[in-house]
């Protein structure tokens, strides 16, 4: 970006887009329903980059404009993490818990459940998969498509990757059983006893983080070379900070949480919780600033990181949380290898750029 001006055209060049995508949905769906086609319509959601979902909220911010009660599409989520470990096992549960709270009470399904693999070299384990499936339907996962049960054969020069699609699924090519079958039967069995169980259980949670879609609204967004002097660029720290750092985290502690979209609260919803979190860069539209604000002047307690806004999404100065507060920072420290003290923790390793204040605030 040249500017603040620059960027702040290519925020609303991305809001156009989420709203372009809807009205392309919308239409295909009237198509359907004219032609007497009534079956629920389900539109996937993919993300997962070579194991990885740190990127599939991305995916999720294209469609808001259809969520909710603005259509009756149901958006199915994919979970394809290809090898299960401790790098990428919270990924389901945040993919899960974004999708509710963007697309509200419709059902939460998996439109492709890893069931094989695209790669030949890429070899699941069926113990490993077991663990990922439980672990999904404990994050939230009501229903869900094996992708792929079965095995295909592509026509002759029409195959991405050859003539073969999908390896080490429950099925092959032929109908024949693989080492993948017995897991899927055994889930069946689980989901046979356990179903009504798992469809009525309730989240029981203190804390609330909230996503904020404008950070996640960058497919097209350009480089940030500093022309726009943010301290923080959404862009460039919400894996490490938000999906990878904070999400993970409360995982890994076993702390239970809810999520809530910020553009679609208010302070009178999340007063249940005794805390909210809250992933703030430099950037924030006033209306939610100000949902931020009226949850602390009811009681609550709000963690905000890395940065308190000072400007919309759009640029313009806004300074709602700050003045509220009556917090501003003095100015910035960038260390090497920043550690600092916080309770009884020492040395905790710390992201660059650390906002610095004064005592008064």
């Amino acid at each position: 970006y040249q500017s603040s001006g620059d960027r702040s055209s290519d925020y609303e060049w991305h809001c156009f887009w989420r709203t372009y995508y809807g009205d392309y949905l919308r239409m295909l769906f009237e198509m359907v329903r004219e032609r007497g086609v009534t079956v629920p319509l389900f539109h996937n959601l993919p993300g997962w980059i070579y194991g990885h979902g740190y990127d599939f909220p991305l995916n999720i911010t294209m469609y808001e404009d259809l969520y909710g009660e603005k259509s009756e599409i149901i958006f199915g989520i994919d979970h394809i993490p290809e090898f299960v470990s401790y790098r990428n096992m919270h990924d389901d549960r945040a993919i899960n818990d974004i999708t509710r709270a963007m697309q509200g009470k419709k059902p939460l399904f998996a439109a492709e459940f890893q069931s094989g693999s695209r790669e030949y070299h890429v070899v699941p384990n069926p113990r490993e998969m077991e663990l990922f499936y439980k672990a999904s339907i404990a994050n939230g996962l009501t229903g869900w498509n094996y992708y792929m049960f079965s095995q295909g054969k592509n026509p002759l020069r029409k195959g991405y990757s050859g003539d073969t699609f999908y390896w080490f699924t429950p099925l092959t090519a032929d109908g024949e059983r693989t080492s993948a079958f017995p897991l899927v039967k055994k889930m069946s069995k689980i989901l046979n006893t356990t179903e009504s169980l798992i469809l009525n259980a309730q989240r029981k949670a203190e804390v609330c983080v909230l996503f904020y879609p404008p950070y996640y609204a960058t497919e097209l967004e350009r480089p940030e070379v500093g022309a726009s002097n943010l301290q923080f660029v959404p862009a460039a720290i919400r894996r490490p900070a938000y999906f990878d750092g904070l999400i993970k985290v409360l995982q890994l502690l076993n702390i239970d949480y809810d999520m809530a979209d910020l553009t679609r609260t208010n302070g009178d919803k999340l007063n249940k919780y005794e805390q909210v979190w809250v992933f703030s860069t430099d950037e924030m539209n006033a209306n939610d600033q100000q949902t931020v604000v009226d949850y602390v002047k009811l009681g609550g307690n709000a963690v905000l990181f890395p940065n308190l806004p000072y400007r919309e999404m759009n640029q313009s100065p806004c300074n709602i949380i700050r003045n509220a507060l009556q917090a501003t920072p003095t100015g910035h420290e960038i260390i090497d290898s920043p550690l600092i003290d916080i309770l009884d923790f020492k040395d905790v390793k710390c992201a660059n750029p650390q906002m610095v204040y004064s005592d008064e605030s």
